[in-house]
């Protein structure tokens, strides 16, 4: 009976989920820097968050289109099978709720080029704090020199509201956790 036990254990040992590892916790809002298109607000601050610090991302597209992101330098190796989660809330200038935009969670590796995402299309955003989860088989090739393949080296993380309804609100993002998963 043991040697069986034993042997089970040993068995379900590569399917044993890890325990989530932070990535970020959005405590320092200077670690990310905002980027836009032209004619794009975009500003980054600190906020109060779901476990203490949040990174508050205000976007105003003045009546226009384009995006604004919030960025990171990282050094992040993920596995061939993950769930990164995060915690957000959002609102929109009026206090209201915020526009319906795209929301994009970006990956890219050491040279900048090579661009893996998962793409949120016309989100309604969430107005109180609520996680959102984006598996491996969620990310897809965005665009780059590499053709394709899964990201492994990741060097930088974004986020960006591209616009849809455009208008002008303000995102809240707390606790970037990455759980390796047992491959399929």
């Amino acid at each position: 009976m043991l040697r069986s036990l034993a042997l089970l254990s040993l068995l379900a040992a590569p399917f044993a989920t890890a325990q989530p590892v932070l990535v970020d916790g959005f405590e320092d809002a200077a670690a990310w820097a905002p980027v836009a298109a032209d004619g794009v607000g975009v500003a980054l601050s600190a906020a109060d968050g779901v476990a203490g610090g949040a990174l508050r991302f205000d976007f105003d597209f003045h009546g226009g289109a384009g995006y604004a992101i919030a960025r990171r330098a990282l050094d992040l190796r993920l596995p061939p099978n993950y769930r990164l989660r995060f915690w957000m809330r959002a609102e929109g200038a009026d206090g209201g709720p915020a526009p319906v935009n795209d929301l994009e969670f970006k990956l890219a590796d050491a040279s900048g080029e090579n661009v893996w995402w998962h793409r949120r299309a016309r989100l309604a955003y969430p107005e109180s704090w609520t996680p959102m989860t984006t598996r491996a088989r969620n990310v897809s090739f965005a665009w780059g020199p590499s053709g394709g393949g899964p990201p492994t080296e990741i060097a930088a993380i974004e986020f960006a509201v591209t616009a849809q309804e455009g208008g002008k609100g303000t995102v809240w993002l707390d606790s970037l956790t990455l759980e390796p998963l047992p491959e399929t």
